[in-house]
């Protein structure tokens, strides 16, 4: 009884929100001009549109994320304590830039005398 009960409830209130939906909608077109009309029309259909979209938008990234979490990890993938290869690319030398070519010349101006020592910084430690 108390199922039946609930079910009955339900549909009620169902009928009375559907009822007062269309009394408002009612009003407000007696009361609106014709382009606030078109333009509330215009809305609505642009939402309900745009819900079946968001709505199959929702259900992939969900079935998406289900895949991800249920499948196992690759072959591929790379163990926890796995330290990536460092690469260290020099930039090409100017074209005629070669040792013989500055042997026995003198320096630039801007070029200090004294060979500075070149300092680096290693990311990822202190």
């Amino acid at each position: 009884m108390e199922g039946n009960l609930g079910q009955k409830l339900a549909r009620f209130v169902a009928v009375m929100g559907l009822l007062f939906v269309i009394v408002s909608a009612a009003l407000v077109s007696e009361r609106l001009s014709q382009d606030a009309l078109a333009l509330v029309i215009g809305l609505a259909c642009g939402v309900s549109a745009m819900v079946p979209t968001v709505l199959l938008a929702v259900l992939l990234w969900r079935r998406a994320e289900r895949n991800v979490s249920a499948s196992p990890p690759s072959v591929n993938a790379a163990p926890a304590n796995y330290t990536p290869p460092i690469i260290v690319v020099a930039p090409p030398a100017l074209p005629g830039a070669s040792a013989e070519a500055y042997r026995g010349a003198a320096a630039p101006a801007w070029m200090p005398e004294y060979a500075a020592e070149r300092k680096f910084t290693i990311v990822g430690e202190p």
